[in-house]
C-alpha cells in the first residue's frame, strides 16, 4: 500500500514538473492519463507553450493554418502570428520571428517543401520566399519565367516534390531545378469564367452595354481586355493524384489536364468562393466555400455531390470551412473557423460536431489538419495544437 501511494505521489510530483518547467517546450497529454480520447482517436499530446530563451511564454500556434512536416521530419507550423519548426526528437520549437517584425512571417498561408529539401512560404499579401537550411530568399533569385508578385499569387505543393504557382502569367511548375512556361486557360474558357463573373455576381458594377459586349465575346470564344479576370480571382490549388490540376476560384472550379493541355471549367452552383480542395483516400475530391457548402467530386463515376453544413446544425451556423481531413477509419474530419470539428460518418450518413461547450481538450476553430509520416494526426484546435492516432 504505501509502495503505491509512492508511485501516486511520484507521478503527481512529474507531471507537476511539466508544468512548472521553464525547459519544458510543451504540455505532454498522453492517452486515458490525460485527455483520453478525441473525435475517436487517443490523444498523444497538446501542444501549447513554448520556451523562449529560459522563460516561458505562449507559442502562437493558436490560430496555426499550416502543419508539415519536412522529409528530415521536422514540423513547420504557420499561423496568424508566426513561424515556427518543431524537433520531436529534441523536443525543440524555434521561433522564427522572435528576433523579427517582418510581416513576412504572419499570416502564413502555404507551406511547402521542394526536391532540393527547400521550404516555401507564401504569407498574406508577402511575397514567396524560400529557406535553404541557413538564410531566407526571395523566390526571384532563381529565375522564374515570370515575375511572382506579393498579391494574387497562388503557391502549391505538386507531385513528386514539385511545386505550381498561379499568377496573372499563367499555372507555372518548378521542379526544384528548372521552371516551365506559364500556361492561361485557352480564350474561350476565360470568356464562360468572366460571363459567369458578370452573370452570378451582383456586386459588380458594369454597365448593361459592358455585360452586353462580355456575353457576346464569350459566345465568340474572345476574352479581350477580361483575359486575365480567371487567373486574376483563384483562391487555391491542388494537384491530384492522377496529375490532374485543380484551381479553386470566385466563381468555378477550373480542371488543367498537363498531358493533354487540357482546361475544363466547372461553374459553382452551391459553392460560392471556393478556397480548399483535398483528395480523400479514395481519390475522390472535396471542395470548400466560406460559407458552409461542399461538394465532392468523384472521378471514377464522374459524379457531384454537395453538402451544407448550415442544414445540419441550423443552431451553431457553422461558415468558414479551412480543412479537410479522411482518417483511416473513413470518418472525414472538417475543420471550421467559427464552428469547431465538424465529424461526417459518411456509410452511416450522421454528422456530430464538436466545439468549445461539448469537447475536452475545448475545440474553437480547426483551421489545419495534417497527417505525419507515422500516420498521426495533427490538428490545430484554437488554443493548441492536438496530436492524435490513428
Amino acid at each position: 500500500m504505501i509502495y503505491l501511494v509512492i508511485r501516486v505521489i511520484a507521478a503527481c510530483a512529474l507531471v507537476l514538473s511539466c508544468l512548472a518547467s521553464s525547459g519544458s517546450p510543451a504540455i505532454p497529454v498522453l492517452g486515458n492519463e490525460g485527455w483520453g480520447y478525441f473525435a475517436n482517436h487517443r490523444i498523444l499530446r497538446f501542444h501549447r507553450r513554448v520556451d523562449h530563451g529560459g522563460k516561458r511564454s505562449r507559442l502562437f500556434i493558436d490560430s496555426a493554418s499550416v502543419i508539415i512536416q519536412e522529409r528530415k521530419g521536422v514540423f513547420w507550423v504557420g499561423s496568424l502570428l508566426g513561424l515556427y519548426t518543431y524537433d520531436e526528437k529534441r523536443g525543440l520549437w524555434f521561433d522564427f520571428g522572435r528576433d523579427s517584425d517582418e510581416r513576412f512571417f504572419r499570416s502564413v498561408k502555404t507551406i511547402c517543401q521542394d526536391k532540393l529539401g527547400r521550404i516555401w512560404l507564401k504569407s498574406l499579401r508577402s511575397e514567396v520566399r524560400y529557406f535553404d537550411g541557413r538564410n531566407w530568399h526571395h523566390a526571384d533569385e532563381l529565375h522564374p519565367p515570370a515575375a511572382i508578385p506579393a498579391d494574387n499569387t497562388v503557391m502549391f505543393a505538386g507531385r513528386d516534390d514539385g511545386l505550381w504557382f498561379v499568377t496573372a502569367a499563367g499555372l507555372t511548375a518548378f521542379d526544384g531545378s528548372e521552371w516551365s512556361s506559364p500556361v492561361s486557360p485557352p480564350d474561350n474558357v476565360q470568356a464562360a469564367y468572366t460571363a459567369l463573373a458578370i452573370r452570378y455576381s451582383d456586386k459588380r458594377e458594369r454597365s448593361s452595354m459592358e455585360r452586353s459586349s462580355i456575353m457576346n465575346d464569350a459566345g465568340r470564344g474572345k476574352t479581350g481586355r477580361y483575359a486575365n479576370e480567371l487567373l486574376s480571382t483563384i483562391y487555391c490549388g491542388l494537384q491530384a493524384n492522377d496529375g490532374s490540376i485543380w484551381l479553386g476560384s470566385k466563381k468555378a472550379i477550373i480542371r488543367f489536364e498537363p498531358s493533354k493541355n487540357a482546361w475544363t471549367l466547372y461553374p459553382l452552383r452551391e459553392l460560392f468562393d471556393v478556397r480548399l480542395i483535398y483528395e480523400d483516400r479514395q481519390r475522390r475530391l472535396w471542395f470548400a466555400d466560406q460559407q458552409g457548402h461542399l461538394s465532392v467530386y468523384s472521378g471514377m463515376k464522374h459524379h457531384w455531390k454537395s453538402y451544407d453544413l448550415k442544414r445540419y446544425f441550423p443552431q451553431v451556423q457553422p461558415r468558414e470551412i479551412e480543412s479537410i481531413y479522411q482518417d483511416k477509419l473513413g470518418q472525414c474530419m472538417i475543420g471550421t473557423a467559427d464552428g469547431g470539428l465538424v465529424i461526417f460518418l459518411e456509410k452511416d450518413n450522421k454528422w456530430k460536431m464538436f466545439g468549445d461547450a461539448n469537447s475536452t481538450p475545448p475545440v474553437y476553430g480547426v483551421n489545419a489538419i495534417a497527417e505525419d509520416k507515422m500516420g498521426r494526426i495533427w490538428m490545430s484546435v484554437g488554443n493548441g495544437i492536438l496530436v492524435l492516432d490513428q
